[in-house]
Order: C-alpha cells, then structure tokens, then sequence
C-alpha cells in the first residue's frame, strides 16, 4: 500500500527546484496559467510526464456543477511538493507499474475559491463541509495540496468510492461502519468481486 502526505514549508531553493522550474513547461495562453508560473509554481506534467491531469474544475464534472477553472489544464504544485509527488509516484512505480496517479485538483486560486464559495448553493454553516471559506484559505490556494486518485496507465480511473456520512452522535458511528469498519470493509470487498 502506498500512502502519501504531501505539505507545504517554505524553504530555500534547492539545486532540484531550480532545475524544475527551468524546465519547459507546457502551457496553454491561460493568463491564470501565466501568473502561477510567475508565481513560481510548477507544471506537474513538466517533471512527471506519466501523471494523468483531469481538472474537475475546468470541467462541469464536479459538485458544483461548474467550469469554474476556465481555459486551466494542467495542474500546479509548488516545486517541493512536486519533488514528494514524484518520490510518490516513484514508489508507486517500483510496486505498481500498470498504474500512474491521475490529478482531480492541485493549485487553486483564492479568486477561485471564492467563486466556487458563491456559486456553492447551502445555507450558513453548511458550505464548510464541502468547502474551506476563503476567508480562511486553503492549503490548495497555495499550490501545496491535490486531490488525486490512482489509474491504469492506458487511461482507464481506477474504481473508487468517496463517500462522507454524517452522524448526529459518535456512537451511531458503528452502526454505519461496523466495528473496526467492518462493513465499509465488506462493501470494498462485495465491490471488487463485481
């Protein structure tokens, strides 16, 4: 199983990140496209050309139900969580090699998420539980986090279920996992032999 936890701590360039960011990147003539570069931001494909990149948000594919990214198709990361991305998918390729990563989401501008705060339709108190206030910002509104699954290397997403049940008091917990989560075990189990 591979696990990875990718955070963000400003430090000083090192000789990999500045060979990231000379490298080419490709792009579209995305003006948001130019001011991540600018930002110093980095291209994920341009460092790990493998990786799928599926922008949820520059799509109508998402829980919003909106193209809220425009013309934005690739994704950006800072250059140190690229670096941890690509020992991530380095692992992954020592001990899967039909799969690759494929990302649904990366850098998210804090003009985006604000967009997506008021086109999100909930009554007070309820937007938080899909999305952060951008008063309060987002580790994804400064390139330091992604949401990624896996996928098979010819395209294909690897099955996956995401799911968030709410419960109004801890001990109706079991009752929907199982003890230990026994029954989300069972249900990942039943799923796979379908």
């Amino acid at each position: 199983d591979i696990f990875a936890f990718l955070s963000y701590k400003k430090q000083p360039n090192t000789e990999d990140e500045n060979k990231i960011k000379t490298r080419e990147i490709h792009s579209s003539d995305s003006t948001l496209e130019k001011k991540l570069i600018s930002a110093g931001l980095v291209n994920i494909q341009s460092v790990i050309p493998e990786i799928q990149v599926e922008l949820k948000y520059s799509t109508t594919d998402n829980f919003l139900h909106a193209d809220v990214y425009g013309d934005l198709t690739n994704a950006y990361l800072q250059p140190d969580v690229v670096q941890k991305l690509k020992t991530a998918y380095s692992i992954l390729q020592q001990n899967h090699p039909d799969l690759t990563f494929i990302i649904y989401d990366a850098v998210r501008p804090l003009s985006i998420q604000y967009k997506m705060w008021e086109i999100l339709d909930l009554p007070p108190g309820q937007k938080e539980k899909y999305l952060s206030n951008p008063k309060n910002g987002s580790i994804h509104n400064y390139g330091a986090a992604i949401d990624m699954s896996l996928a098979e290397k010819n395209g294909k997403p690897f099955a996956h279920v995401n799911a968030t049940i709410f419960v109004s008091r801890s001990t109706q917990k079991s009752i929907i996992i199982g003890r230990k989560g026994e029954k989300i075990k069972q249900l990942g189990t039943n799923a796979r032999k379908e």
